[in-house]
C-alpha cells in the first residue's frame, strides 16, 4: 500500500499536485512463494481486493 505523497506527486506528468490526497494504490505480490521466471516464460497472478465498511475495522 502506497501514495506518492506531495513531493513525489509533482514530479510525475500525468498525476496532479494534489491528487495525492484522493490516491491510495495496492501492489500485489508473491511474498510466501516467490515467482522466479527464466526468459520467455510467463506468470499470471490475481489480486482479490473487498471493500468492507469503517466500522467493520473498529
Amino acid at each position: 500500500v502506497w501514495n506518492p505523497w506531495e513531493k513525489k506527486s509533482k514530479s510525475m506528468v500525468d498525476f496532479g499536485d494534489n491528487e495525492y490526497k484522493q490516491m491510495l494504490c495496492v501492489d500485489g505480490a508473491a511474498i510466501e512463494k516467490p515467482i522466479t521466471l527464466k526468459p520467455g516464460e510467463e506468470w499470471t497472478g490475481r489480486l482479490e481486493l473487498s471493500v468492507a465498511p469503517l466500522s467493520y475495522c473498529f
